[in-house]
């Protein structure tokens, strides 16, 4: 157990609304998304990468790589402080920030927030590794790139599904 908690988004009740009207909390894998995370894992040399949403209380993977969990619960993640930014979060060495503490899960994490075309963030994009790290500037436009196309994709999956039901 930890004794963080994060604060929630301004925006919760809305965000929580579109996450869910954009329907992919809860549904099966795609590679679509896994193809993100592996792409992730070897651009940025690390052994973690995961494709998350945020519920009300818990982080759900839509995507993951070196984790084996399909959820952890919010207030137990670092992806949490993420949905309070509008740009990539870094933590070079989670164990030296004490916002983090009894979050050992990894060591580095560098996490860009989902942020729908309504300026809603639905979750996290990140990579993360057992060993402390740094991403250079090139690498934080890669992850803020790969982001945005994850995000692209929930987004047109959603149109699809309405389009099919009219």
């Amino acid at each position: 157990m930890n004794d963080m908690k994060a604060a929630m988004p301004l925006n919760e009740i809305a965000r929580l609304e579109e996450l869910r009207a954009l329907g992919i909390l809860d549904t099966s894998p795609e590679k679509t998304y896994q193809f993100f995370t592996a792409m992730a894992c070897m651009v940025f040399s690390t052994p973690i990468a995961a494709i998350g949403l945020m519920d009300s209380d818990r982080q759900w993977f839509k995507a993951k790589l070196g984790i084996e969990q399909h959820q952890w619960k919010r207030d137990e993640t670092v992806c949490s402080h993420t949905l309070l930014q509008d740009q990539l979060l870094e933590i070079p060495d989670i164990s030296k920030d004490k916002r983090f503490k009894g979050l050992e899960q990894f060591k580095f994490y560098a996490g860009v927030p989902l942020i729908s075309s309504k300026g809603h963030v639905l979750g996290t994009f990140f990579v993360a590794d057992h060993k402390k790290r740094k991403l250079n500037s090139e690498q934080r436009e890669t992850l803020t790139s790969l982001a945005a196309q994850v995000v692209y994709m929930i987004e047109y999956q959603a149109a699809q599904r309405l389009a099919r039901q009219a």
